[in-house]
């Protein structure tokens, strides 16, 4: 048993791919061992940026690996949420005096981001978990690319789908999904390990008060100050502010492998539509009617111990900036 849990990190950074990486790193319970970008939230190019930057600020010294991954989804064009997360998709942190973001935040690339969970994946003595943040276009590609060194992952935990609680950019798609359902499906039929953290929980974790950011502010590390100013200006702003709300999905993913004992799990054998229309990134339990092969069935959170979840996940926020 390993003293913490080797894991991947593939993200299309966003205000809460921040939060979820910065609950990654602050928890001895994981071992990141790379971090990966897709195009998502923001375009490639950019999410790569803000991924070299929040390692930068959150991880110095730390040694974790960078890859760049798909710029675009496996059949279709790119869709992203700009107006959600910010032009920047950091809420404009990175234009922020204190805050700047430079150029060399994406230079120092170790390769190719498929490339990356593979050789993660194949090459640890301890199975690696990967968290998927943003849309599984990269995670497919691992899938198609090498089936066999996939298959020595622990599993994979994805942030995306909505089972009951229907969706945020359809009225059953959550947006991962609809970015690119086809990378989607393909997870859901891969046979691996899958746990699936979709809007029904994430929708119950929410920061929705200045005590987070008041926090962190106040203390003199540099990280902790980052991620007050983070939240204050998500917070504050009305793409991301939902009535000052901020929800925390992508840490709900991370969550889910740290603290399992709070969220109530359904096994599903799980499908996500595909096509243009209004089951395009649809995520639903497979039918008899369905084409394919017998699909393993994956583990989705379908209610969460919403304070806990919530206090836990504040709590190492916070601590964020301690030593070690």
């Amino acid at each position: 048993m390993p003293a913490s849990i080797p894991v991947v990190i593939d993200t299309d950074p966003g205000v809460d791919d921040a939060l979820a990486l910065a609950l990654a790193l602050a928890s001895p319970e994981l071992s990141v061992r790379a971090v990966t970008t897709v195009a998502g939230n923001v375009d490639l190019a950019t999410g790569t940026a803000n991924a070299g930057y929040l390692l930068r600020i959150l991880a110095p010294g730390r040694g974790i690996r960078l890859g760049q991954g798909c710029a675009k989804p496996l059949a279709r064009d790119l869709v992203t949420a700009e107006e959600v997360h910010g032009s920047d998709g950091l809420a404009g942190i990175t234009g922020h005096e204190g805050w700047r973001r430079r150029s060399a935040d994406s230079t120092d690339i170790a390769a190719d981001a498929v490339d990356v969970i593979i050789e993660e994946v194949a090459q640890s003595p301890e199975p690696v978990t990967v968290i998927a943040l943003g849309p599984l276009t990269n995670v497919a590609a691992a899938l198609q690319r090498d089936p066999a060194a996939m298959r020595r992952a622990a599993g994979i935990v994805v942030m995306g789908g909505s089972l009951h609680a229907g969706g945020n950019v359809t009225p059953r798609a959550e947006f991962n999904f609809y970015v690119d359902p086809e990378a989607a499906d393909a997870v859901m039929a891969s046979g691996l390990p899958v746990v699936v953290t979709p809007l029904d929980v994430t929708h119950q974790l929410a920061v929705s008060d200045e005590t987070v950011e008041s926090r962190l502010l106040s203390r003199p590390e540099p990280r902790s100050a980052f991620l007050g100013e983070l939240i204050r200006r998500a917070r504050a702003e009305q793409f991301t502010g939902r009535g000052g709300k901020l929800l925390l999905h992508d840490p709900a993913a991370v969550a889910t492998l740290l603290w399992p004992e709070l969220f109530t799990m359904q096994s599903h054998a799980l499908t996500v539509g595909g096509g243009d229309g209004d089951q395009r990134g649809a995520m639903r339990p497979t039918t008899d009617n369905d084409a394919g092969p017998e699909r393993t069935p994956s583990q989705v959170a379908v209610d969460v111990a919403a304070d806990s979840a919530v206090k836990r996940i504040v709590e190492r926020l916070v601590a964020v900036g301690d030593p070690g």
